[in-house]
């Protein structure tokens, strides 16, 4: 129950720092756990990021997988399985540029599904417009990157980002994408004026939902990388009679089964 997409960024790229809990960054976080389990893929996705970046590859629909956007695959780290499939493509194109000297066919292809969002445009489209109220998103991801994370760039805008592995990115939407995306190509306008848009109406009433009298429950994952753990104790503290299931057992399940 946040009225703008800036502060969700915030807490998902990295702990915001009034946080008391010092809880690790969940996106960075996931970045470390993954090079913790496969670290050879440290050089690996270099070494993909800097051939993407002196070679203009376009995928299978006439999409441009460029570094940013391979760097997207990590939207899987917060799902079920997703360390595994990552490292399967990350393995599978490293060794395509060490045959072939460059990504195959077959290989651009299981990376232009990995996110499918050329089939999941609303998604792209409403992901940030969704927590408005009141106030324009204005390329929330692109603002609060650019400002706050630069160690996420690529190729390495600093000296001491160029020293660790590269990182993915997570649950964001950027502007790029209405580019690199044939599919969302088209949208690219529309999404434009989404973005300044500023009469968003209130999306919830606090003050029935602290006399709420249906029954709720919800499900709440502490190692969720798409959901901060403590924005959803927040929202829950806002509805009365909300029962909060909290576990660390589980992750979410991908998004484009």
């Amino acid at each position: 129950m946040v009225s703008h997409p800036d502060e969700v960024y915030m807490r998902l790229f990295r702990t915001l720092p009034s946080d008391k809990s010092n809880v690790p960054e969940k996106v960075i976080e996931r970045n470390r756990a993954y090079y913790a389990k496969y670290p050879f893929d440290a050089n690996r996705v270099r070494e993909i990021l800097n051939y993407l970046h002196m070679h203009p590859t376009s995928t299978p629909n006439g999409g441009s997988m460029t570094p940013r956007r391979f760097q997207q695959l990590g939207l899987d780290f917060g799902a079920h399985g997703g360390f595994d499939r990552i490292h399967n493509l990350v393995l599978r194109t490293s060794n395509d540029l060490h045959l072939f000297n460059k990504i195959t066919y077959k290989t651009l292809t299981l990376l232009q599904e990995s996110n499918n969002f050329d089939s999941n445009v609303l998604y792209a489209v409403l992901h940030e417009p969704i927590y408005c109220q009141g106030r324009a998103s204005n390329w929330s991801a692109d603002r609060i990157m650019a400002s706050h994370f630069q160690e996420f760039f690529w190729p390495p805008r600093t000296n001491e980002a160029s020293n660790y592995p590269p990182l993915f990115t997570g649950e964001m939407i950027f502007s790029w994408m209405f580019a690199d995306y044939a599919e969302l190509r088209p949208l690219a306008q529309v999404a434009g004026i989404l973005a300044k848009e500023k009469d968003w109406p209130a999306l919830y009433d606090e003050e029935q939902l602290l006399k709420n009298d249906v029954p709720v429950a919800a499900a709440t994952y502490v190692e969720d990388m798409y959901v901060d753990y403590e924005m959803s104790k927040d929202t829950k503290e806002k509805i009365r009679g909300c029962q909060q299931w909290i576990t660390n057992k589980y992750v979410q399940h991908a998004f484009f089964d």
